[in-house]
């Protein structure tokens, strides 16, 4: 489907990351907005959005064609597009879902757990996934089991420890749900060595993928873990509404879609074969499939203009250093999350840790709101007002998040259309989000 693209695919991969790339592959971001949060929705190449159009103008061509003819084989094409390139598994073992919060709802509503039945995880869990545990705790009875890793940084050792140490005391844990990345901070967690653990003491393991694919490397062979998600649209530049689920053979039979459709199999009286998991989940329902048909558009956009995996990482791990340089120098007060041997960095994104009392000090903010950051209450409402002011003002979105002892978590993604400038642009309006916050708000003393 490239044959009206192929101008775009002529051009050298040697291209000027940055700005002027900005311009010339990313014209979907409007002019005006400084995007310093890839991370959290992500974005696609105008060749890639162009793409996508096309393949959404062609499924309305001609419908009863493109669902009954041509959708399914697309669908396995894409599969095997993935696994061979990025997760380096059978693609007969993936199924492609809108979301990784789908996904990891897929396998929780599907596994047969019974009242008592604990389902283990970390602190960092992302919340939808979090609610999605709770509400099994209340329509079924099981038992939730956390691990406090809140204490950043942390040593790989350290969350392997407490997590044998945390199986040993609460044994038997049935499941164990963890990040490949974490959302905030956005740090690496030792996902093979947890699921190695998984395998070793009988336990199913689900990997939260949502952040890793086109932004760690995957081998989901060498893994081998029960049950990943991953979004392609976050870090992949696949458009908005297309991730994929890993399902281990032995559990094809157990795992329905959500909802529930044409192609529920009852485990009880049909056997799973190879093509079961496909069958599954090619056809849910009717929707637009546009975005799995565009993965090929925009792996071709990695490697022929970007210059592959290899080069977009060394673009963006620079990036995120000249990032953590700059903030060292502007802010000395500063940390960056990291450990002592960086296994926990990913090479797109940046966590800054400053304390809002050092912050005020250091711009000498006149009238200080008196905020009790353990009130959520309080916290929420300046988390919401800088938010919304650099929404409006300066059409921008920096992450943070807002500890009780004060501490703010600021999290920056680092992509092939930013420069270091925007990071410092981006801390410049957030400060002054503060500053304006501390005018309209009265000390309390």
């Amino acid at each position: 489907m490239f044959n009206s693209l192929n101008w775009i695919f002529s051009s050298t991969s040697e291209t000027k990351f940055g700005h002027n790339f900005k311009v010339k592959h990313f014209s979907t971001i409007d002019k005006d907005v400084l995007s310093v949060n890839h991370g959290s929705y992500g974005n696609v190449p105008t060749v890639v959005f162009d793409n996508y159009i096309e393949n959404t103008r062609r499924e309305y061509g001609f419908p009863d064609r493109f669902m009954l003819t041509e959708q399914k084989n697309e669908y396995i094409e894409a599969l095997e597009i993935v696994a061979t390139k990025y997760l380096h598994c059978d693609y007969h073992n993936l199924a492609f879902v809108p979301n990784a919060t789908t996904g990891v709802n897929t396998v929780l509503r599907s596994l047969h757990f019974n009242k008592g039945d604990k389902v283990l995880f970390f602190s960092t869990i992302y919340g939808a996934c979090y609610n999605t545990i709770k509400f099994l705790e209340r329509s079924v009875g099981i038992i939730p089991v956390v691990i406090d890793i809140t204490a950043y940084p942390w040593e790989d050792t350290e969350i392997l420890e407490k997590f044998n140490s945390c199986i040993s005391n609460e044994d038997p844990i049935k499941l164990a749900l963890f990040d490949a990345v974490t959302s905030m901070p956005g740090v690496r967690l030792p996902f093979e060595d947890l699921t190695k653990i998984c395998r070793e003491n009988g336990i199913i393991s689900l990997i939260d993928g949502a952040h890793s694919i086109g932004l760690i490397n995957l081998d989901l062979g060498d893994t081998a873990p029960d049950f990943f998600v991953t979004n392609l649209h976050k870090w992949l530049f696949v458009p908005r509404g297309c991730a994929v689920m890993y399902v281990d053979p032995k559990f094809h039979g157990e795992i329905q879609s959500l909802p529930v459709s044409h192609s529920y199999v009852d485990e009880s009286i049909v056997k799973p074969d190879k093509m079961t998991l496909i069958d599954k989940f090619f056809f849910i329902g009717t929707k637009n499939f546009a975005a799995i048909a565009t993965i090929k558009s925009a792996i071709r956009f990695r490697e022929e203009v970007c210059g592959g995996e290899d080069a977009i990482a060394e673009y963006c791990t620079s990036l995120s250093e000249a990032a953590i340089k700059q903030h060292q120098e502007k802010w000395p007060f500063m940390k960056f999350i990291n450990n002592s041997n960086s296994s926990i960095l990913v090479p797109s994104m940046v966590n800054l840790v400053i304390k809002f009392g050092d912050l005020c000090k250091h711009y000498e903010i006149a009238n200080v709101p008196d905020i009790d950051f353990t009130n959520k209450a309080q916290a929420e409402n300046f988390h919401d007002y800088v938010d919304e002011l650099l929404l409006k003002e300066y059409k921008a979105r920096v992450p943070f998040m807002i500890f009780g002892n004060g501490d703010i978590l600021i999290r920056f993604s680092c992509q092939l259309y930013n420069e270091a400038s925007d990071y410092d642009f981006a801390t410049d309006s957030f400060v002054d989000g503060i500053k304006r916050f501390a005018k309209e708000t009265t000390k309390v003393d």
